[in-house]
C-alpha cells in the first residue's frame, strides 16, 4: 500500500527552503498546498500571495495558484475572495 503523504514534511521543507533564500513563485505555491491539505488555510492563502507576488501580472501561470487561494479562501469562510479568484483563474486561463 502506499504511504500517506507527508504534508507537514513537505510545508517544512519549503519553508526551510525559503529560509535559505529560494525565491522561485512554486515554493511558496507548494507549501500553499501542503498547508491546504493540513487546514491551514489562512496560511495557504498567504503562500499562494507570496508565490502569485513573484509572477507577472499577465502570467497565464498565475491561474493554478489563483484557483488554489479561491479555495482556501473559501474554506476560511472569505466566499467573496473566493468567488473574486474563481474570476480572475477564469480570465487567466479559460480553458
Amino acid at each position: 500500500s502506499k504511504p500517506a503523504p507527508d504534508y507537514a514534511g513537505c510545508a517544512a521543507d519549503a519553508t526551510r527552503a525559503l529560509e535559505l533564500g529560494n525565491t522561485a513563485w512554486f515554493v511558496s505555491v507548494n507549501r500553499g498546498l501542503a498547508r491546504a491539505h493540513l487546514g491551514q488555510f489562512r496560511a495557504a492563502a498567504a503562500d499562494f500571495d507570496a508565490g502569485l507576488a513573484r509572477l507577472a501580472a499577465d502570467d497565464r501561470r498565475r491561474a493554478w495558484p489563483v484557483r488554489h487561494r479561491g479555495y482556501v479562501r473559501e474554506r476560511a469562510g472569505d466566499l467573496a475572495g473566493a468567488l473574486a479568484d474563481a474570476a480572475e483563474a477564469a480570465k487567466l486561463d479559460p480553458k
